[in-house]
């Protein structure tokens, strides 16, 4: 890829996250951007280690750690030791978890279409759709591969 497509990359990653964060009802769902994509990340993949949890967000795995533990300490999500390497802790996310992230993607996907719906016509919304769904495919694809 190109620089100038590289960094159209990076601009649409900006963009989207500050999209859909603006949808947060930061009221009834007081989580930082890192715990929301905790909650999305573990839906996602399931269970999984804090070192693979700190690869998705990019960050150390101590921050990783740090962003978890009040998670844990609400119930939203619980540490799990692995029995094959008992050194291993899984983060699960609880029930708990589970409907506090339904509850918020529901907030969220109302407010976002509300903004969708006034801002792009027909035809620019199904556009979005096919892009964002392709979009969604490859990132999946690349992060198959680093792993």
């Amino acid at each position: 890829m190109k620089q100038k497509e590289m960094v159209s990359l990076l601009q649409a990653s900006t963009l989207l996250s500050g999209v859909v964060l603006s949808c947060v009802d930061r009221k009834r769902f007081p989580f930082t951007k890192t715990q929301l994509n905790i909650f999305t990340i573990l839906e996602m993949e399931g269970d999984l280690s804090m070192k693979q949890i700190a690869q998705f967000l990019a960050t150390s795995q101590e921050q990783a750690t740090r962003t978890v533990a009040p998670l844990a300490n609400a119930g939203y999500v619980e540490r799990i030791t692995d029995l094959s390497n008992r050194t291993r802790i899984n983060i699960h996310l609880t029930d708990r978890g589970k409907q506090i992230l339904e509850d918020s993607r529901k907030a969220m996907l109302e407010k976002l279409s509300e903004k969708i719906n006034n801002s792009l016509s027909p035809e620019d919304k199904k556009v979005l759709c096919t892009a964002a769904s392709q979009m969604v495919t490859m990132l999946k694809r690349i992060n198959q591969k680093k792993t």
